[in-house]
């Protein structure tokens, strides 16, 4: 499938911990991401309001705190699929997200231009 996307979104496929507000949200799995958005998939579904401010823990307790806008929500064995964009992402979050995806993605940068 061709990628329609200005900024191509690199496959993580790790768990991570969201948590909204007060609340975690157990069995968070993110599949992939780039500096504009994300894409995740939960078992259980997410508060339907357009906008929700999230905190995704990755690895090397390396926490985002971003906005995040629902972009769309498919439903797939039983799993909530969310494509999201960052609405608001401070310039510290983005910075240590690029290095997140510079380090774990390292190899698919390399076969995305250099092959």
């Amino acid at each position: 499938m061709q990628e329609r996307r200005a900024i191509p979104r690199w496959h993580i496929g790790k768990n991570v911990q969201l948590s909204l507000k007060e609340a975690m949200c157990e069995g968070c799995c993110l599949e992939d991401m780039n500096l504009k958005g994300l894409r995740m998939s939960l078992p259980q579904q997410l508060p339907s309001e357009p906008e929700l401010a999230v905190n995704v823990g990755l690895e090397g307790n390396l926490n985002l705190d971003v906005q995040i806008r629902i972009c769309w929500i498919r439903e797939i064995k039983g799993l909530f699929v969310y494509g999201a964009s960052f609405s608001r992402i401070g310039d510290r979050d983005k910075e240590d997200l690029y290095q997140y995806l510079s380090g774990h993605c390292l190899q698919q940068f390399k076969e995305r231009w250099w092959s």
